[in-house]
């Protein structure tokens, strides 16, 4: 701008897809809709669903195709992160001792991968503890005895989910005393927080 004036802007566009399951052995919970979303890649179930579970809930059950969502990553991709950055310095005199600087800035966090369960959420597995007796022994024949009352994972799950993003201000003076050394007085520093 000038020989006094300093200006750096740029434009960052973040956006983060959510990873997913290549077999489509992901699920969540939709609390709208009292169901369990699972993935549907092509608009259909993948056929690794645990059969027990599936059968005991398939009334619950709706595919991310009819719910709305992404069929693959369940978790919506937010392609408007947009996120600005301006920085300023000022010298205040010829010389350039006296130094005003300042910046400006949005900055994303990462969408919660974690929400969306895989292999262990319903219904594709779970966890369940069984008992070995004289009369029903737990043999290599029935090793995993998974009925439909066994603990499975699942995670609530807003399709819509918001990224969370925060602006942060600085403004700092710089005072040049000598050639060698700089007197910075502390920066003011500002933050807010909110969803796009």
């Amino acid at each position: 701008m000038s020989s006094r004036l300093t200006i750096n802007a740029g434009l960052r566009w973040e956006v983060r897809r959510p990873p997913y399951d290549t077999s489509g052995q992901t699920s969540a919970f939709n609390g709208t809709r009292g169901k369990i979303v699972v993935a549907s890649l092509g608009g259909e179930i993948t056929g690794r669903t645990y059969p027990q579970l599936f059968d005991a809930y398939k009334d619950l059950i709706v595919t991310a195709t009819e719910a709305g969502w992404d069929e693959k990553r369940l978790v919506r991709t937010n392609w408007k992160n947009y996120a600005p950055r301006f920085g300023f310095a000022l010298s205040l005199d010829q010389r350039g001792n006296y130094i005003l600087r300042g910046a400006y800035g949005i900055f994303y966090s990462y969408p919660p991968y974690f929400v969306a369960q895989n292999s262990t959420s319903l219904p594709f597995g779970g966890t369940n503890t069984g008992t070995s007796t004289v009369a029903d022994p737990l043999s290599n024949d029935n090793p995993f005895r998974f009925g439909a009352a066994a603990r499975s994972a699942l995670t609530a799950l807003d399709a819509a989910f918001k990224d969370a993003y925060n602006q942060q201000w600085n403004l700092s003076f710089h005072w040049s005393v000598s050639s060698s050394a700089t007197v910075r007085f502390p920066p003011v520093t500002w933050a807010t927080r909110g969803r796009i």
